[in-house]
């Protein structure tokens, strides 16, 4: 990263900064947002999303759906020249298709403020199948993942209007799309730094949420815990807070989700997932079977291991872990 760059970077995410502290008063009224878990997961896996399939009209609506959310919240835009959105365009059977990561943030304060940490979900699934398949909605893979990730954005939207810390790391919001089609949207995410509107080079950490919302035995596994020597105290500290789960860590990264390319370039990463089930990429994959509890459970953890990461200077690093092609 040379210095030419990092200060070009830094000043539109300083503008946005200003932006998020005078957005009270200037920002449009829109819409209440999606109030719970189980809610933002009916939306995502409705019929009328088409199962959120590459080239429908379903995903754009799903990424309208998220980026209202993120908007309503008061969160501002992560990509440079201040959008929400990232295109990236390419052929799929044949036909030209538009697909679009969605990026929004919360700036930091303080000495921690050029350092970011990512958390990201998936929004895109299967889309619609043969005649006798049907819809594939996929409310677990990963309409689950995306609300977990909107309910973390709106709780720390809401703290930071209160919050008395000095300092404190910028958080950025992501929901990617395409991941069901060799993680299009993340790898375009991490091989385009020039387009964010912050230091992707200078991010302490990524969290991904996939598939958490089949919660059985309340265990919860944590995949990648060892791709930073911090992390297992990071991961003990958050789960006193959430005693009633049982964690299941695996050392390695699993190189079949969207943090795979994040640590690719040696950024910390974090996989939650409540684990495989025989609606996996199946059209019963609905959202009456999703374990909301469980799932508000796991934003919890979720929001209790921002908290320890946030604030304190001592977690960050890089990693050369190596990456594991299976899956879990």
């Amino acid at each position: 990263m040379n210095d030419r760059y990092h200060v070009h970077m830094k000043r539109p995410w300083c503008f946005l900064a200003c932006l998020f502290l005078i957005s009270g008063c200037a920002a449009p009224k829109l819409p209440q947002p999606t109030q719970d878990f189980r809610g933002l997961v009916e939306q995502l896996a409705d019929p009328s999303m088409e199962g959120r399939g590459l080239g429908t009209a379903g995903l754009d609506r799903a990424r309208d759906f998220v980026l209202q959310q993120l908007q309503s919240d008061g969160l501002v835009p992560a990509f440079s020249d201040n959008q929400y959105l990232q295109a990236i365009s390419f052929r799929f059977r044949s036909r030209a298709v538009t697909i679009h990561n969605i990026a929004a943030g919360l700036p930091g304060c303080g000495d921690l403020a050029e350092q970011c940490i990512i958390v990201g979900a998936h929004y895109d699934h299967l889309g619609i199948g043969t005649q006798r398949e049907g819809i594939f909605p996929g409310a677990d893979d990963n309409a689950s993942g995306t609300a977990a990730m909107l309910l973390l954005a709106r709780r720390w939207a809401q703290r930071a209007e209160h919050d008395p810390a000095a300092s404190r790391r910028t958080l950025i919001f992501v929901g990617f799309s395409s991941e069901e089609h060799d993680l299009r949207g993340s790898r375009h995410f991490v091989t385009h730094p020039e387009a964010l509107a912050f230091d992707l080079h200078r991010a302490a950490a990524m969290i991904n949420l996939d598939m958490v919302g089949r919660l059985r035995e309340r265990t919860l596994y944590v995949i990648g815990n060892q791709t930073a020597p911090w992390w297992p105290q990071a991961i003990m500290a958050a789960h006193q807070h959430t005693p009633e789960l049982q964690l299941r860590p695996i050392p390695i990264v699993l190189a079949v989700a969207d943090h795979e390319p994040f640590a690719g370039i040696g950024i910390p990463v974090l996989q939650l997932f409540t684990g495989l089930h025989e609606d996996y990429h199946q059209p019963s994959d609905v959202a009456w079977k999703i374990n909301a509890a469980g799932g508000e459970l796991v934003v919890d953890f979720a929001d209790a291991l921002l908290q320890e990461l946030a604030y304190d200077p001592a977690y960050t690093g890089r990693t050369t872990t190596a990456l594991e092609a299976s899956t879990p």
